[in-house]
Parts: structure tokens; C-alpha cells; sequence
């Protein structure tokens, strides 16, 4: 049986959906078999510290990010393309914000010294900031950044030196992606695209999670990226979910409001 819980701010969902948790626990279902995806890191202390059990297994709680970092640790044969069914000896290396930062400053300055960019007049810096940007909002909307790269091209037709700069932008945001998949170093956006376009589609990936998930429950689904949606919606067809969510509060994503998605779960979650 499903559950979906609404209610604005501070109204007790979250501590609900506790008790939930605690119920399944019960009721005989183990920990490692309920997946928990929370807003942030400030939610999974949360979480934890209100788990109040005598004995208890490995606790399955996280964010969509620490989530996808594991998964990619664990499947990280089936991220790589071409790369078959077989572990791989080298593990990716995961980049903060800092380092992604500085690795694009870099190629930002270098084609700079090739001519790049002439027509702007902000930093490098900035520049780099605003590609890194770009790649993470493809990422998490699940379209590629050649095609931010058109709808943004659309935008200034005819502005030559805008458009350039564009160009410019997409064969950094390439060259980065490709630096970074040959030294196994992982930005967010990678992260996000890797996970969304190689693992979770990957049949073999999927009976893994039906194996290993029986229930799947949310904490604050008006917080979800779109690509944590489908996520949560390749999972639904096989758990037993339990969310909350605060309908007057953020859409998971432009493309997926939360009403609508709410009525797709409802249907989809039938029993």
C-alpha cells in the first residue's frame, strides 16, 4: 500500500513519514531494503538521529547526490560506454564545485590566449561559472548541452559576437567533459548524465535495485531534480513507495510539475 503525504512547511510530514519508517521496520522489512532519498545533508542527520531502533542494519538514507556517487563507485563498469559487463580496475574521483571551477578557469583562460571570447568583458572566472552552469542544468533536466547551446543560440540570432562566444562556450564545455572522462574525475553534471543516461538504463542495473529495494520512500518530493524524478519513477513499478510533499512549494522540474507527477505516481503505484 502507498502512501502520499501533503501539507505545507512545518506541518509533520517528514516526522510521519518517520513513523512510517519505523513501522515497516516492525512489521519485518530490514533497513537495507528501504531506500530513503532526502532534500540534503541536513536531512539525513535529521533522519538519523530520529531512528530510534534496538538493533538495526545498514541505514539506506541519502540525497539524489550521495546516492548517484555510490551507485557510480559500485557500477561504474556500466557508466563507461563500450566497456562491457566487466569491473573496471581505476574508480572514478569525484570533483567539488572548487575543483570542477578551477579545471574550466583554466581552459577558459587557455582559449582566451587563442582569441576566444574577444567579444566578452567578463572574467574568466565568470565564463567558467557560466559553462559549468549550463552543463549542470542539461544534466539535471536530462537534454544535452548541444542543445542548450542551439536554444540559446536561437535566442541571439544574428548577434554574431554572442553567438560566437556560444560556440566558444560548447567546445569548452566538450573539451571539459572529455578531460574529465579520461581522468576518471567526475563533476556533478558528469555525475548526474552518467548516472541518468548509462546506469539507470541499463536493464542489468535495474534488476539489481529490484533485488536490493522493497520500499522507496521520499522526504520532500517538491525538492526533487527532474532526473532524481526519474529515478523515483523507474523504481515506483517495483516498490512500495511513501512520500511527502508540499504542493504550494518548488516543481521537481520544469517539465514535470508536482501535481502531475503526483497523479503518475497514483496511478502508476497501484496495488
Amino acid at each position: 500500500m502507498k502512501m502520499i503525504l501533503e501539507g505545507l512547511p512545518l506541518s509533520g510530514k517528514t516526522t510521519r513519514l518517520i513513523e512510517k519508517y519505523h513501522d515497516l521496520i516492525r512489521q519485518g522489512i530490514p533497513t537495507d531494503h528501504i531506500l530513503v532519498l532526502v532534500a540534503n545533508i541536513r536531512d539525513v542527520k535529521k533522519w538519523h538521529e530520529a531512528i530510534d531502533l534496538p538493533v538495526t542494519g545498514k541505514l539506506q538514507i541519502f540525497t539524489y547526490w550521495s546516492f548517484i556517487q555510490r551507485e557510480l563507485v559500485g557500477y561504474w563498469h556500466l557508466a563507461l560506454p563500450n566497456s562491457g559487463e566487466h569491473p573496471q580496475p581505476v574508480k572514478p574521483t569525484f570533483l567539488n564545485a572548487e575543483a570542477a571551477h578551477f579545471l574550466m578557469n583554466l581552459l577558459v583562460e587557455s582559449k582566451r590566449r587563442q582569441g576566444g571570447f574577444s567579444e566578452l568583458v567578463a572574467t574568466s572566472s565568470q565564463i567558467a561559472l557560466q559553462i559549468l552552469n549550463n552543463l549542470n542544468q542539461a544534466a539535471i533536466n536530462g537534454i544535452g548541452i548541444d542543445e542548450v547551446t542551439e536554444r540559446l543560440l536561437r535566442t541571439c540570432a544574428g548577434m554574431t559576437d554572442k553567438e560566437n562566444a556560444l560556440h566558444n562556450a560548447l567546445e569548452l564545455a566538450v573539451d571539459f567533459r572529455e578531460y574529465c572522462l579520461k581522468g576518471y574525475c567526475l563533476d556533478y553534471s558528469l555525475c548526474v548524465d552518467l548516472f541518468s543516461k548509462q546506469i539507470l538504463r541499463s536493464s542489468g542495473y535495474r534488476e539489481g535495485l529490484m533485488k536490493r529495494f522493497t520500499h522507496l520512500l521520499i522526504d520532500n518530493l517538491e525538492e526533487s531534480i527532474p532526473a532524481e524524478v526519474d529515478l523515483i519513477m523507474a523504481m515506483v513499478p517495483f516498490v512500495t513507495p511513501y512520500l511527502d510533499c508540499d504542493p504550494s512549494g518548488a516543481t521537481p522540474g520544469p517539465s514535470v510539475p508536482i501535481l502531475s507527477m503526483r497523479e503518475n505516481l497514483s496511478t502508476r503505484c497501484a496495488r
